[in-house]
C-alpha cells in the first residue's frame, strides 16, 4: 500500500519553511506538493528535474518539522539576555515582545493602525512574515521593516527582565544551559541551592 503523502495547510507550510535555509526554489517545488497536492512527477517536469530529486527536496523540508518551534518566555536580569541573544541568532530564532513590551515600543514609534496590526502579529504573535505579506497584499521585505526597523528599535532589551522567544528545541536546550548556569553562578556566590530556570510556555499562533 502507498505511504499517504503528507499535507499542509498554506500557513502550515510557511511555518515550516520560515526555520528553512532551502533556497526559493525548492520552497516553491515543496508547495506545489505538499500545498498544492501535485504529484512529484508533475512538479519535477514543470522544473526540468528528476520525480527522485523533487521528492528528496520535499523530504528534507519535511524534517524541519521535526524541530518545529516553539514559544517561551523567560524572567529573569537584563543582563543574562545578551549572551541569549546570540544564541538566538545563532540558531536563526525569533525574538518576540510581550503585548505590554509591544504596547510600549508602539507608542514610540508613530506606527499607523494596519501596520501597526502587522507589527503585532510577527512580535506578538509569532506569525511567520511571509504569511503576512501574503495575506496582505505586501512584500515580505515590509512587513520586516514594520516589525523589526520600526518598532524593534524601540523595545529597549537593555533594562527588560522578561524576554519572548521564538526557536527550535536546540535553541532553547542552548538558552536553558545559559540561564542553569547564570543563575548557578549567582547563587553559589550567594551561599544558596541554584533554582532551575524560570520558562513558561505560550502556544505559537497560527496565522
Amino acid at each position: 500500500m502507498a505511504k499517504k503523502l503528507t499535507r499542509l495547510t498554506s500557513e502550515e507550510f510557511d511555518e515550516l519553511v520560515s526555520n528553512s535555509r532551502a533556497e526559493d526554489a525548492t520552497h516553491t517545488m515543496a508547495r506545489a506538493v505538499l500545498v498544492d497536492g501535485r504529484g512529484y512527477a508533475e512538479v519535477g517536469h514543470e522544473h526540468g528535474i528528476e520525480r527522485q530529486l523533487v521528492y528528496q527536496a520535499v523530504q528534507r523540508l519535511l524534517k524541519v518539522g521535526d524541530t518545529a518551534p516553539a514559544t517561551y518566555t523567560y524572567t529573569g536580569p537584563p543582563e543574562m539576555f545578551a549572551e541569549i541573544d546570540a544564541v538566538v541568532e545563532d540558531h536563526r530564532g525569533r525574538k518576540l515582545l510581550t503585548a505590554e513590551q509591544f504596547e510600549d515600543a508602539l507608542s514610540q514609534s508613530g506606527q499607523g493602525e494596519q501596520m501597526a496590526a502587522i507589527s503585532r502579529a510577527v512580535l506578538v504573535d509569532g506569525v511567520p512574515p511571509i504569511t503576512l505579506a501574503r495575506e496582505h497584499g505586501i512584500a515580505r521585505h515590509l512587513v520586516w521593516q514594520a516589525a523589526q526597523k520600526t518598532i524593534m528599535q524601540k523595545f529597549d532589551a537593555a533594562t527588560a527582565s522578561t524576554r519572548v522567544y521564538k526557536g527550535s528545541p536546540a535553541m532553547f536546550e542552548a538558552i536553558d544551559a545559559i540561564v542553569a548556569a547564570y543563575r548557578k553562578g549567582k547563587t553559589e556566590a550567594a551561599g544558596t541551592p541554584a533554582k532551575p530556570p524560570k520558562k513558561s510556555r505560550r502556544k505559537a499562533a497560527s496565522a
